[in-house]
C-alpha cells in the first residue's frame, strides 16, 4: 500500500525524555562516544551499536535506511507533511547513565555497573509527547502530527505494559489540531512469532489505511 508519500527521517530507539532534550535544543552525543561506553562493558551484544547509531548525532533518524537523513537535518526540511509519533520506547525501555550523566538506550546484563534508568511514569511520558507533538508543530508548521498509542494488550498475564499503556492513554491529552490514534487489540494470529510488540503486515496496513482516513485535506500528504 502506498499513499504516495516518501519517509525523510526515522527515530527509532530514542525514549520521549531523549527526544525532549533534543527538540529543546540540546545535541546528541556522537556516536564514538557512544562506542566507547559500550566498549568497556563486557558480555555485550552487538545489535546495541545498531541502537547506539540510532541514538547518535550521526544517525538519528537515519537507522532503518540509507535514504533517511538524519533529524537535525530532517528539522530544517519545512516541506514535510507528515509526522507520526508512537510511545513504544516509553511502553518498554529502561536507559541507562554513565557516571558522566550520558544517558542511552541499550540491552545491557542486569549486573551492569552504569546506573539503570526505570521507564517514566505514565504521567510524565505523557507530558513528554505533548511536548514533543507541540514542537514538532512549531518546526514543522503545514505538517499533520499523528500520535498513534502503540498496542499493549498482548503482553503476557502479569506483565505491566497493559496497566501501564493504559494509565497513559488516560494521560495523553493532545486536542485539535493533532491527532491521535486509538490503542488497538491485535489479534493474537497476527502476532509475528508470536510476539506481542510484532505483527503481521496487515496490522501496519490497517494502521496506515486508519491514519490516511483521518487525515483532513488528505492530498496534503500525498505529494
Amino acid at each position: 500500500m502506498n499513499f504516495g508519500g516518501q519517509a525523510v527521517s526515522m527515530v527509532r530507539h530514542n525514549r520521549s525524555d531523549q527526544l525532549v532534550q533534543i527538540f529543546d535544543g540540546q545535541a546528541p552525543q556522537s556516536f564514538q562516544e557512544l562506542k566507547d561506553i559500550l566498549s568497556l562493558i563486557p558480555r555485550i551484544d552487538r545489535e546495541n551499536y545498531e541502537f547506539a547509531f540510532g541514538q547518535s548525532a550521526e544517525g538519528i533518524g537515519r537507522s532503518t535506511n540509507e535514504s533517511n537523513i538524519d533529524l537535525g537535518t530532517a528539522m530544517g526540511r519545512k516541506q514535510v507533511r507528515l509526522v507520526l509519533i508512537d510511545n513504544f520506547m516509553d511502553l518498554t525501555a529502561d536507559l541507562w547513565e554513565t557516571p558522566t550523566g550520558t544517558k542511552f538506550f541499550a540491552r545491557l546484563p542486569s549486573d551492569s555497573e552504569l546506573k539503570r534508568l526505570r521507564r517514566l511514569t505514565p504521567y510524565v511520558a505523557a507530558r513528554n509527547y505533548e511536548r514533543i507533538a507541540k514542537q514538532s508543530k512549531h518546526i514543522w508548521p503545514n505538517a499533520h502530527v499523528v500520535f498513534m498509542h502503540f498496542p499493549f494488550s498482548r503482553y503476557p498475564e502479569g506483565s505491566s505494559r497493559p496497566r501501564w499503556g493504559a494509565a497513559f492513554a488516560e494521560e495523553l491529552q493532545l486536542p485539535s489540531p493533532y491527532l491521535v490514534i486509538p490503542p488497538r487489540d491485535v489479534p493474537t494470529d497476527l502476532l509475528k512469532n508470536g510476539q506481542p510488540h510484532h505483527y503481521h503486515h496487515s496490522v501496519y496496513k490497517e494502521i496506515a489505511s486508519e491514519i490516511y482516513e483521518t487525515l483532513p485535506q488528505r492530498h496534503d500528504v500525498e505529494h
